[in-house]
Parts: C-alpha cells; sequence; structure tokens
C-alpha cells in the first residue's frame, strides 16, 4: 500500500506537534529550575544536571 505525499506531511505535522509540545512539558512543568540552570555548568554539577534534564524528557 502507497501513500500519499500529503498522509506523509500528515504524519510528520502531527509527529512534530506531539514532540514540541512533549518537550515543552518537559521543560516547563517537569523539570526542577535548579537543574534548567545548573546543566550547562562544568564538572559534576552540570553533567548531573544534564541527566536529570534526559531523565525528565524520556519521562515525559
Amino acid at each position: 500500500m502507497r501513500t500519499t505525499s500529503t498522509a506523509a506531511a500528515a504524519r510528520f505535522t502531527a509527529a512534530y506537534a506531539l514532540l514540541t509540545a512533549s518537550h515543552e512539558a518537559g521543560d516547563y512543568w517537569v523539570q526542577r529550575d535548579a537543574d534548567a540552570v545548573a546543566k550547562g555548568h562544568p564538572g559534576h554539577e552540570g553533567r548531573a544536571a544534564c541527566v536529570r534534564h534526559v531523565a525528565s524528557l524520556g519521562l515525559v
């Protein structure tokens, strides 16, 4: 069964919207403010905050 380019575009748009909404929810509702600030810091503190950030996005 072949799909049309319109169907493919609709699937892409739906996936993009879902992933964007999930990312926003993860960044603003789930991620702690302290992790958002610290994830760019060098050393253990920054790495740990980045891991928690990735985990929060994966959770969503």
